[in-house]
């Protein structure tokens, strides 16, 4: 009987230590103006833990670009969504902070997914609860100037122990480096004043 004992107590300790993480799917996509829906296949999906360090550089990241790039944009006639094409100087500050924040996200990540064919993507059942963000991003078309149509996600994640659902589309679609996101900001800073 105190054989059993030990094997008793680790087969417990196993049983409670999983069933307090949990796990992570959703799908990726975005439903075009036509109707049709554009599945996210083949990209990376980012899992972030929100923590004090992060969030700070996260957020001293989007107050360097912000306030630049709306500048730019009013200086070149202000054409969002197309900023990286009629105004350059725009473009590169975008692009130069959409690759710090990556970079961020890279130093950062606790876990990633990649989509299957259909969008979906799945992180194991070994996550914490807690506080986290979902990163990723993808082009769902291309059109003449180029790939204009990327799509980004920042989405918070309250993950609970058990199967946690989260489905990335585009209604819950935004980050802070999108022309869109900058244009809704600057609107509400008008409707304010």
């Amino acid at each position: 009987m105190t054989r059993r004992w030990p094997c008793i107590v680790v087969a417990t300790l196993f049983i409670l230590a999983c069933s307090r993480s949990g796990s992570l799917s959703g799908d990726v996509y975005v439903r075009v103006p036509n109707g049709d829906i554009r599945k996210g296949a083949d990209v990376e999906v980012v899992l972030v833990a929100v923590t004090p360090d992060f969030t700070a550089r996260w957020k001293q990241i989007e107050e360097e670009f912000l306030p630049a790039y709306s500048q730019r944009l009013d200086s070149c006639g202000r054409k969002p969504g197309l900023s990286k094409y009629f105004c350059p100087e725009a473009g590169d500050l975008q692009a130069a902070s959409k690759n710090r924040a990556k970079d961020l996200l890279v130093q950062y990540r606790i876990a990633t997914a990649r989509t299957d064919i259909n969008g979906h993507y799945n992180f194991a059942p070994s996550i914490r609860p807690g506080l986290y963000y979902l990163f990723t991003s993808f082009t769902f078309a291309r059109g003449r100037l180029g790939p204009n149509n990327e799509i980004s996600w920042s989405v918070p994640v309250h993950l609970t122990s058990g199967k946690n659902k989260v489905d990335l589309t585009g209604g819950n679609a935004g980050w802070a480096f999108d022309d869109s996101a900058e244009d809704r900001r600057r609107l509400a800073e008008k409707t304010t004043r």
